[in-house]
């Protein structure tokens, strides 16, 4: 049997730690049962969630990295990513802390690594998973039909397993994006420099996408994210700012994100709470990302 290309010692996982519940210890104590080490990248928690983090740390195999501020996803992925590629880790697992992992991730990861092969190398593999309180999965599970993994243009961070060699080649995570389509942009620049990026077809994570919801609009049900006003200035400025950048290399995920974008609109304006303060960080956003840029 030939050995695979991904292999549990090759492996660092990243956990970006914000206020995090009880439940960190037990779903980073899951992600090290794959794993060789786990970096925790706390953005600046609370007391009472610092204590969680100190108490998931204090394994041998877990190490941290504490910010005297929150400095945003983007850049304590980064600093994760620093970690792993200092330390000789070929592969980052990449984690948002409520995620949780399912047993076997690694190995269907590195099934779809073996598989994929030809020249020209993933940069990210990406998790399908099931969204906690939606239930729906992500992507089609067509595992059953043989089919392990896809190509995707973008996948999330969450469950993202990141080349280290790729990443000294592509460029950090973009600072200035702090949280929405951070991964988006990371994607998208792999891409554009050559990189493939694929995803598992079989739902290996239970991820949480915002607080989501699900109504009754005519006559099908759709869910909405809830995400907090401040969430969406950072999701239409940064969206607006890719749909510029990406517009000629990938017109494919620009106008499909912007209908998506259109659906979440309306769908906030129906649905959700604090309409008005949300609208006008939609506005704000919009306004910065078509004459500001991020900055």
């Amino acid at each position: 049997m030939s050995k695979s290309a991904l292999e549990k010692k090759d492996v660092c996982a990243v956990v970006v730690a914000y206020h995090p519940d009880d439940g960190l210890e037990r779903r980073v104590a899951g992600i090290l049962e794959q794993v060789d080490r786990v970096v925790i990248v706390d953005n600046h928690s609370s007391a009472e969630s610092a204590r969680v983090i100190e108490r998931t740390a204090e394994r041998k195999d877990v190490h941290l990295i504490r910010n005297e501020l929150n400095l945003g996803v983007a850049t304590a992925l980064n600093e994760g990513m620093g970690w792993a590629r200092e330390h000789g880790y070929a592969w980052a697992f990449l984690f948002d802390q409520d995620s949780v992992l399912a047993e076997g991730a690694l190995d269907t990861l590195a099934g779809v690594l073996d598989g994929a092969g030809g020249e020209d190398a993933p940069a990210v593999l990406g998790c399908n998973y099931r969204d906690v309180h939606a239930g729906r999965l992500r992507y089609p599970d067509e595992s059953a039909a043989g089919v392990s993994w896809r190509e995707r243009k973008t996948v999330i961070t969450s469950g993202s397993l990141v080349s280290v060699g790729a990443y000294g080649d592509i460029g950090p995570f973009r600072d200035a994006f702090f949280i929405d389509h951070v991964d988006d942009e990371y994607c998208l620049r792999a891409r554009r420099k050559g990189y493939r990026v694929l995803s598992t077809c079989k739902p290996v994570m239970l991820h949480s996408v915002g607080a989501s919801t699900l109504h009754r609009l005519l006559w099908k049900r759709t869910g909405v994210t809830n995400h907090p006003p401040f969430r969406r200035y950072y999701m239409t400025r940064n969206h607006i700012i890719l749909m510029k950048e990406y517009f000629a290399a990938e017109p494919r995920w620009v106008f499909d994100t912007a209908y998506s974008r259109m659906k979440s609109l309306v769908l906030l304006c129906l649905f959700e709470k604090r309409r008005p303060e949300k609208l006008r960080n939609v506005l704000r956003g919009f306004f910065h990302g078509v004459f500001r840029g991020a900055k």
